[in-house]
């Protein structure tokens, strides 16, 4: 088993351990604060994600251009 699912598994372990049954009770501030800082997670990894998506695509578009080069080298090596 690689290292990645043995960490899963033992995440999932200690859940099913702190799940005895107890409800805990948390106060209205908490649960403000809670959702906010969900709000801006989220916010951060949508931003992450659109990085990511603008670099992968500037990556295809050099690639196309660096094979299209290639390929005219190629085709101006074979005609002469």
């Amino acid at each position: 088993m690689q290292w990645w699912n043995e960490k899963a598994a033992q995440l999932q372990a200690m859940g099913r351990e702190a799940d005895t049954g107890q409800i805990d009770t948390y106060t209205a501030d908490e649960v403000r604060r809670a959702i906010i800082y969900t709000r801006q997670d989220v916010v951060l990894l949508a931003s992450y994600l659109s990085s990511a998506n603008e670099q992968l695509w500037v990556i295809a578009r050099l690639l196309m251009a660096i094979i299209a080069l290639l390929v005219v080298i190629a085709w101006r090596a074979i005609s002469n």
